[in-house]
């Protein structure tokens, strides 16, 4: 992606939070800032952002800034939605409500969340149908001689977005942090800046909800003592 490529999408995502209605746009220097966010990482970057999730971009820049700021490492969590392919689950997106239900086919019809900053179709689709573990097999003692409907449980994912500064190694130390907590890296997107430092943005399962505040203080309870601080 040359430069012009890199600095129309860097336009289009200032175009989509000015229709949001973000009232950032209109600060003296923010669009200056965003264009210097996007020259700070790498062309990948701009290639594979989800524009469509322009807020995304913020918090981005918001963990890089904060980490140049800091020399630490700064860590956002939240829940992401991965849709189903078509016609393979019975999963619907809609969701009214906070907490799991069973639908009338007998499968788990999770909250709706946002879906990750960055990930290949393909790569999301394989998430969708491994998000669905069986959990209940066919009833043998079904009295009722029907067809009994296989149940499936759903398995919440989280985004895990560190900003930190860039080192050999760093992307397994960050990896083994993951493991300790308990989650499993299901996909890793790892951009250098210019600067030397480390924007790395994980999708894991492995936490039991979706609810990211424990999740959250978690991960930051393992950071200190590591070599990150």
């Amino acid at each position: 992606m040359e430069n012009s490529e890199k600095r129309d999408v860097c336009n289009e995502v200032l175009q989509r939070l000015r229709e949001a209605g973000n009232e950032l746009v209109n600060n003296p220097g923010f669009v200056e800032e965003i264009h210097a966010h996007f020259q700070r990482l790498p062309a990948r970057y701009a290639a594979d952002v989800n524009v469509e999730r322009a807020e995304d971009v913020l918090m981005h820049k918001r963990l890089l800034e904060e980490a140049t700021k800091s020399k630490n490492c700064s860590v956002h969590v939240r829940p992401v939605h991965v849709f189903p392919v078509p016609g393979e689950t019975t999963i619907t997106s809609q969701s009214p409500t906070q907490d799991d239900q069973v639908g009338t086919s007998g499968a788990l019809q999770p909250s709706i969340h946002f879906p990750p900053a960055f990930g290949s179709s393909a790569d999301l689709e394989a998430l969708a149908l491994e998000m669905l573990k069986p959990s209940q097999m066919e009833d043998e003692d079904d009295s009722s001689g029907s067809n009994s409907v296989s149940k499936f449980s759903y398995m919440p994912l989280h985004e895990v977005t560190f900003a930190t500064l860039d080192k050999s190694r760093l992307l397994s130390e960050l990896s083994s942090l993951l493991g300790d907590v308990g989650l499993n890296i299901r996909e890793a997107h790892v951009f250098s800046t210019v600067d030397g430092y480390s924007l790395d943005v994980f999708i894991v399962d492995g936490w039991p909800t979706e609810e990211v505040e424990d999740l959250q203080q978690a991960l930051e309870t393992a950071l200190p003592g590591r070599w990150i601080k």
